[in-house]
């Protein structure tokens, strides 16, 4: 792999995060609406649903390659610790 290239998986990880801003958008909105608590279980909920029906939320053909669960992971935590800033 030259410098100029990414890893597959970064290139995914960025794919499924623009697929999911308008989640995302939808999250930042409830927050409002909610306590901490409320809104972090509200999250949790959202993310497990991706998790469970993939098909619904992105579009890839990656979900089967064991990759899905550690990077709708790895987004969901950064979309909260970017909230916290």
């Amino acid at each position: 792999m030259n410098s100029k290239e990414l890893p597959a998986d970064t290139i995914v990880k960025r794919m499924w995060n623009h697929q999911l801003e308008p989640i995302k958008v939808m999250l930042v909105h409830r927050k409002k609406d909610l306590s901490t608590e409320e809104w972090l279980r509200f999250v949790e909920v959202t993310r497990n649903s991706i998790l469970q029906h993939p098909d619904q939320y992105l579009v890839s053909h990656f979900e089967s390659e064991g990759i899905l669960k550690p990077l709708v992971d790895k987004i969901f935590e950064d979309f909260i610790n970017d909230l916290k800033d």
